[in-house]
């Protein structure tokens, strides 16, 4: 008997031909499962771990002390990286330091290539509830799963975006109660994209840092001020350009500040003199770790507020605080956060994307990626109290024991296979979704030239 792990990716695929038609396909991958066995996988067990987990609080979204101790040190990583990688040709003697005393986290993704298996396309518009059942239900068939005796029994991951997966939600609880096996959707595990929450996260920022128009070359922190820096067509958030040119704007404003304020926490003029005044590896980690603790770290950020709202309660002059230098370091805590995403799933580190998944479940709340947030606090929820060993709500000891075993499984099949690396080298893992786009992109590419090719 075969039995199939996966790992699934659905994405809704629209495109066009001419002015008289559109195609409407949606596109999935099969991805098997890396170091997961099928008797780990039981339905049955996820759903009795699933009832006895506690209710999500507070405590499970903020960092705890040694995660607030070890985000801080990933954070002034983060920032040696952008000296090392962006302060030319000087700094490249410090690579081989980077890389031997880069921290990582016990839960880093064990090197290997993954194998991908794309699945035929569908003329199927995903973009409803209906049509995300008809996906499943399409899947299904093609892989024949229900020729395979008691295959419901067993877990299926779904990754997607946020709006496939709230979907999924949906027919998962209106069904809940009538339907069983597969249709009820009992041991199917839904999984946020990473690629897609880093689109909300720069989009948030954007809108957070640069989004008022109206405060020209007052502000050197706007999108004006960038806008006549950089001296092309103007960038506007009511109509934003793709991803990657908000997300380049987005990181190269961050490099150019990281490397000011390494001068200035230096007392040095220049890249040269910096190097010839500091030739030693010691010396850079201790300027990165001013520069975190001067210019990105949000309680300067606090301890300004206060004393300015202390003037305003008190009603005298205000004199203390300084709102655009308050913003530039709100601005470089941001963007720290977001190139540390970017680096840590390069390097398949899944702690490492755990800290930051906290982090954005607070800063989407805050810039209105409403939905976003809801999705983060699903996904920490899973982490903290579904997937993760604690069992809070099981009194009887030998079960207790038990769910234990599944939850530490499950949150490692997890954690080995929410990201997939395509070429099997280092620093070479992408997000699910990520994967999923390039695959669309190219579906597209070669059924256009099927199309234009005259027989």
């Amino acid at each position: 008997m075969v039995r199939l792990q996966f790992f699934l990716q659905p994405k809704v695929n629209l495109y066009g031909y001419g002015t008289d038609t559109q195609e409407n396909g949606t596109c999935a991958t099969l991805i098997p499962l890396f170091k997961a066995r099928i008797e780990d996988l039981k339905t049955a067990d996820y759903q009795a771990r699933f009832l006895a987990a506690p209710r999500l609080k507070l405590t499970d979204i903020l960092h705890t002390p040694q995660e607030r101790k070890d985000f801080k040190k990933h954070l002034i990583f983060t920032i040696l990286r952008i000296i090392i990688t962006n302060g030319g040709d000087g700094f490249q003697k410090f690579e081989g330091k980077l890389k031997d005393q880069q921290p990582a986290t016990s839960e880093k993704i064990e090197l290997h290539k993954s194998d991908l298996h794309p699945l035929p396309a569908w003329k199927i518009d995903e973009s409803s509830i209906v049509g995300n059942a008809e996906v499943d239900e399409a899947i299904r068939s093609e892989l024949e799963l229900n020729k395979i005796p008691n295959s419901s029994e067993h877990l299926r991951f779904h990754a997607g975006d946020q709006l496939s997966l709230a979907r999924f939600r949906a027919l998962e609880n209106i069904r809940a109660g009538q339907e069983t096996g597969f249709n009820a959707f009992f041991g199917s595990t839904w999984l946020a994209g990473l690629f897609h929450g880093k689109i909300a996260d720069i989009h948030g920022n954007l809108f957070t840092h640069w989004g008022k128009p109206d405060t020209g070359g007052r502000d050197p922190n706007s999108l004006w001020y960038h806008n006549t820096r950089l001296n092309r067509l103007p960038i506007t958030l009511s109509s934003p350009p793709p991803f990657r040119v908000c997300r380049d704007l987005f990181f190269v404003s961050l490099y150019a500040r990281v490397l000011h304020c390494l001068l200035l926490v230096s007392k040095t003029t220049s890249t040269e003199e910096y190097l010839s005044k500091y030739p030693h590896w010691d010396t850079l980690v201790l300027h990165a770790e001013l520069i975190y603790t001067q210019y990105a770290s949000s309680s300067i950020v606090e301890n300004l507020r206060e004393r300015r709202h202390a003037q305003e309660i008190a009603g005298d002059k205000i004199t203390e605080g300084d709102m655009v230098f308050e913003n530039a370091v709100l601005f470089m805590r941001d963007a720290l956060i977001s190139r540390e995403m970017t680096d840590a799933i390069k390097a398949g580190d899944s702690g490492r994307v755990i800290l930051v998944l906290k982090a954005w479940a607070l800063s989407f709340r805050g810039n209105g990626r409403t939905k976003y947030a809801h999705e983060m606090l699903h996904l920490i929820h899973n982490l903290t109290s579904v997937w993760s060993p604690e069992t809070r709500c099981v009194s009887n000891l030998l079960q207790r024991a038990l769910l234990t075993v599944i939850s530490e499984t499950i949150r490692s099949i997890v954690l080995n296979n929410w990201l997939v690396n395509p070429t099997g080298k280092p620093n070479s893992w992408v997000e699910i979704d990520l994967m999923q786009e390039h695959l669309n992109y190219w579906i597209k590419v070669f059924q256009n030239l099927a199309r234009n090719v005259r027989y």
